[in-house]
């Protein structure tokens, strides 16, 4: 059981890099006298952050980073996307679309994709394009 929660030093978490495993180990109490070990190791983020991390929380994939990468993802909700002659905000396109904003985003940010090919792409899960049209 205690294998699960392994790290070794040197591995790499999505943005974690673990420099020490079990840093730390806390005994957690639940209820009826139940109680659990939760082994922290010490991590450091791509941006430079160490901080302990929980290690079931690392293997998960539960924490993938210190929060910066919050402020990336954040920032690209304020980029501007000319569409039919039109400027719309990544979430506008996704309600004018009927796109789900991430599927929108992984095709405009992460792929890089042309605006036009990217909402008028039809999805795949649906078997429809994303623009309807009623003639």
């Amino acid at each position: 059981m205690g294998s699960k929660s392994c790290v070794t030093p040197g591995e790499r978490y999505h943005y974690w890099e673990v420099l020490e495993p079990n840093v730390e180990i806390r005994l957690y109490v639940r209820n009826y006298g139940y109680s659990s070990k939760i082994a922290y190791s010490l991590c450091r983020c791509r941006c430079g952050t160490e901080r302990k991390v929980n290690n079931y929380a690392l293997k998960q994939g539960v924490s993938k980073s210190c929060g910066c990468r919050i402020s990336e993802y954040g920032a690209n909700k304020a980029f501007k996307y000319t569409y039919n002659d039109k400027v719309y905000t990544l979430q506008e396109l996704s309600y004018l679309s009927d796109i789900s904003y991430p599927t929108l985003y992984r095709r405009l940010v992460t792929i890089g994709m042309d605006v036009k090919d990217a909402v008028e792409q039809p999805l795949s899960r649906r078997g429809r394009s994303a623009q309807t049209t009623d003639n």
